[in-house]
């Protein structure tokens, strides 16, 4: 199990697995000793291991003041202790990786708690240290870690199931820095800026295409519109003079009677508008429409009918 959270690291919890001496009832010497409910202790005759005795009143041997039968005990209880461990995952990131034991004594390997390790509670730290240190840096920074914190769990149970401790259940979370939260905040909202204005240029740069496309498509449509439409006047023009003169027009003529008629026809448009006025004069009129401040347009057809 990994859980994140950001904050301050976690204060560590040392475990309480620590031997200790025990003595015999009798004030002379180990032959009796009693056995708490809680207690494993084991029996050593001249400093070598011998066994493990059961909870109660238990007559070992003779001895004399503790020069032949020494005990060691350890409790059987569950324990709990806490291990912070400050660590760099693979995208270059500090983090400290919270990890909480729920462990004991192996009852079938009481000789190694014993006896392999001087300071039990050191000897774990140590080896969840080694464990987090050898999985955790190759998280990537994304997504929740399961994989790695399932090798990082297998390990701590294997290395101190060696020392006699079995491990029941193991918690693990991580710590984010409030500093190194933050600089993943500032840098997720610049990257979704940096998004935000590409995706803006990429709108505006096809809307700006899409219009010169419709512009360019609706000039080519002007442009076929205006062909049909003096296409459609002249063969009018052909048709109407031929019909009432019996005649046929030549080009240069019909060309003439477009220009008349586009002429008109602009005529019209100019003095189609709200605030538009056209004068028609005559050329005795023209030294007084060149006095200075009047604006004048010329406009004379090539041709009349």
């Amino acid at each position: 199990m990994a859980s994140p959270s950001t904050g301050s690291k976690m204060r560590n919890q040392r475990s309480k697995l620590q031997q200790q001496v025990e003595t015999g009832v009798l004030p002379c010497g180990n032959c009796m000793v009693t056995v708490d409910q809680d207690r494993l202790v084991a029996v050593e005759r001249f400093g070598q291991y011998s066994g493990t005795l059961d909870p109660g009143l238990a007559f070992v041997g003779c001895d004399l003041f503790g020069c032949c039968i020494t005990y060691r005990s350890i409790t059987k209880r569950t324990e709990e202790c806490s291990v912070s461990v400050a660590t760099k995952t693979a995208g270059q990131m500090m983090t400290h990786v919270n990890v909480t034991l729920q462990h004991g004594v192996d009852k079938d390997k009481v000789q190694n708690a014993l006896y392999l390790s001087g300071d039990l509670p050191s000897q774990i730290e140590a080896h969840v240290a080694h464990a987090v240190n050898s999985h955790w840096p190759k998280w990537g920074d994304k997504g929740v870690p399961y994989d790695i914190a399932e090798e990082t769990e297998k390990q701590i149970k294997d290395s101190l199931g060696a020392l006699g401790i079995v491990v029941h259940k193991v918690i693990q979370s991580y710590t984010i820095p409030a500093e190194v939260a933050a600089a993943q905040e500032l840098k997720a909202k610049l990257t979704r800026e940096k998004e935000s204005v590409v995706h803006q240029a990429e709108a505006a740069k096809n809307m700006v295409v899409k219009k010169a496309e419709a512009a360019a498509d609706a000039a080519a449509l002007q442009g076929e519109g205006t062909a049909r439409q003096r296409a459609a006047i002249i063969d009018g023009l052909r048709e109407s003079i031929s019909s009432a003169s019996g005649e046929s027009l030549s080009s240069e003529r019909i060309t003439e009677l477009m220009y008349i008629t586009q002429h008109f026809e602009t005529l019209r448009a100019i003095s189609s508008g709200p605030d538009s006025n056209v004068c028609f004069v005559s050329d005795e009129a023209r030294p007084m429409l060149q006095a200075p401040g009047v604006q004048t347009m010329e406009t004379t057809p090539r041709a009349s009918v």
